[in-house]
């Protein structure tokens, strides 16, 4: 009840004026006007008295109850939350849909929604998460967050002390074996192999239990954490082993991409990334759209483990590609492709021999060594081996550049010169031997026997 101390004093009074009133062996009309009055007074001042004591006592309800709120004591449903003088009408203007809570400030300097956990342990961390309509704690989420100064939590070693990270996890689907069934009121209840770790509301897939209870269901109740039952509309299963075992498939996952996108509405739209460059406003890297990926890493190449960029796997490059700097490799280097054309100052070769036409399968390439000179016009020069005859040639003032085969046009033939030439072979066709003529045939015919060793 209201405490009335305030107004003792008049009250007392007003009912002692009342007393000696209604005292009197007779009453007047004056006397009863003066009680009304008096009682019309008293009632005021109750009134007052009771509106300031209510208020006192609704202050104090108020305050238990959002204090029971903000403890967890009271159940408070919140359907949004607008912070800001602003915040309403930016819900409004900007085109919101649905949020469950809009901040709003106007600050000179930078504003913030701080949150800190306080927590220095081996397992702490500051973690802003979303969840999807299927999310857990075991999956199912987007984690933004910061390990504590002594972070070491053995679940979570890609992260250390003071670690800011993004963690996707996708909603996970479980599948455990089915061991046992029955089937009561509609109601299908299934024993797993081991702890299921289902929920209410997942949808499940039963396999390999039989004609009744396979088929896709959605859980609706969990007896213990080896069952799990749903809805069938069908007569009564006793309760029975299943064997085989069959299989229980609940939950739904997804991709679990992590996806970082810019729009078009920018005028660069790029991204970038600044590995330590926060102090010093150091770009290393960024994402040109449709263009390029850059890195400005001057970091120089000396081994396949050092560099700007190290590729620990291997490299599969489809269109082409400029090297500027020089080029080592280590490995086995292999041209693929037609019209393979390699263009260096220098060439050495380790192997002890240099082999071309591997793909002259059927004997229709001539084989083929040349360059290129100018005499008056582009000419080539080439040491090649006729694929019609057999014929090594050394020709010059080859008008066409040699391909698969040698356009002789324009040729002529080079002149050798060496030491001995040995020849293993006589001659067989008059061709083989030169025809030009001379003038002692006999000293030809002997000069030839002993190049050809016949004598």
């Amino acid at each position: 009840m209201p405490a009335y101390d305030s107004l003792n004093t008049q009250i007392t009074a007003v009912k002692a004026e009342i007393t000696a009133s209604l005292a009197a062996s007779t009453y007047t009309a004056a006397d009863l006007v003066y009680v009304a009055k008096a009682l019309e007074t008293l009632g005021n001042l109750l009134g007052v008295n009771d509106i300031v004591a209510a208020t006192a006592d609704a202050q104090t309800q108020l305050n238990t109850y959002v204090s029971g709120v903000l403890d967890g004591s009271f159940t408070a449903t919140i359907n949004k939350i607008y912070v800001g003088t602003d915040s309403q009408a930016f819900e409004i203007s900007g085109g919101l849909q649905a949020p469950v809570a809009v901040f709003v400030a106007n600050e000179d300097g930078y504003s913030q929604i701080a949150f800190q956990n306080e927590g220095v342990n081996a397992a702490s961390s500051t973690d802003f998460i979303a969840y999807a309509d299927n999310g857990v704690d075991a999956s199912g989420y987007i984690d933004m967050g910061i390990t504590s100064s002594v972070f070491s939590d053995p679940a979570y070693t890609i992260t250390g002390p003071g670690d800011g990270y993004i963690f996707m996890v996708a909603p996970q689907q479980i599948t455990k074996s089915i061991t046992a069934k029955v089937l009561n009121s509609n109601v299908a209840t299934l024993t797993t192999s081991t702890s299921h770790g289902f929920r209410v509301g997942m949808p499940v897939v039963i396999t390999g239990v039989d004609g009744i209870f396979n088929g896709t269901y959605t859980i609706t109740a969990l007896p213990t954490i080896t069952t799990f039952s749903y809805a069938k509309t069908n007569g009564n299963v006793g309760a029975t082993s299943v064997s085989p075992v069959g299989t229980a498939v609940a939950g739904k996952t997804g991709k679990g991409n992590l996806v970082l996108a810019t729009a078009n509405t920018g005028t660069q739209n790029r991204i970038v990334f600044a590995a330590g460059g926060l102090a010093d406003n150091n770009t290393q890297m960024y994402i040109d759209p449709d263009l390029a990926v850059y890195i400005s890493i001057p970091t120089v190449s000396t081994s396949t483990t050092t560099g700007a960029l190290v590729i620990a796997g291997g490299m599969g490059v489809t269109g082409a590609v400029n090297i500027g700097g020089n080029v080592n490799i280590a490995g086995t280097i292999t041209f693929a492709g037609g019209g393979t054309t390699v263009q260096t100052a220098n060439i050495a070769v380790v192997d002890p021999a240099v082999f071309v036409a591997d793909s002259n399968v059927a004997n229709t390439l001539d084989f083929t060594f040349a360059g290129k000179y100018v005499s008056g016009s582009t000419k080539y020069t080439a040491l090649t081996k006729k694929a019609s005859d057999g014929v090594w040639n050394f020709v010059s003032g080859l008008t066409a550049k040699p391909g698969n085969t040698v356009d002789y046009t324009g040729a002529v033939y080079d002149t050798l010169k060496f030491g001995q030439a040995l020849v293993q072979t006589a001659p067989t066709l008059s061709t083989h031997v030169s025809t030009k003529s001379y003038t002692d045939s006999t000293a030809n015919d002997v000069f030839i026997a002993n190049l050809m060793a016949v004598i």
